[in-house]
């Protein structure tokens, strides 16, 4: 599993914009400029999910008054994750890993939730200058993100 100091794992991905756009999007050039934040979650339209984008959403601008990109990143196809940004009004990217190199980059991986396999867990990641700072994984998929600890750490930069 990646660690703090670590170079953070790479990857083309499609990206969900806000507009409901898709297109395929080189991650590693976001580490280049200021902090990008990732936000892994199982799954789209399920309950600790949703509530956590919800939360991002609502405090997205404090994100970007701290220069960092927030991504959620999920294994969700983007035509789902399109809908889930759409009913939920999220004002950031999602990243589709459907393909499961980002989370098995990370070593994420999650084979038990719920009966499926292949999801990620439920973590957050900051990578400043292309090294990860922040790191929180989850122990259980019902585990709400400390969202307001990862911003202290970034008042700290």
């Amino acid at each position: 599993m990646v660690a703090i100091g670590d170079p953070a794992p790479k990857a083309i991905l499609w990206k969900t914009a806000p507009s409901g756009t898709e297109k395929q999007f080189d991650l590693g050039k976001s580490y280049e400029t200021g902090v990008t934040v990732l936000y892994f979650f199982p799954a789209a339209f399920t309950g600790v999910c949703t509530e956590s984008n919800c939360q991002l959403r609502d405090d997205f601008e404090e994100f970007e008054t701290l220069n960092a990109k927030l991504f959620g990143v999920s294994v969700d196809l983007p035509f789902s994750q399109a809908k889930f940004m759409e009913l939920n009004n999220l004002n950031y990217p999602l990243l589709s890993d459907f393909n499961k190199e980002l989370i098995t980059a990370f070593d994420i991986v999650d084979n038990d939730f719920v009966g499926f396999k292949g999801v990620a867990k439920r973590s957050l990641f900051a990578i400043k200058d292309g090294k990860i700072i922040f790191k929180w994984v989850a122990d259980s998929p019902g585990n709400f993100p400390p969202f307001e600890e990862l911003k202290a750490k970034l008042k700290e930069l």
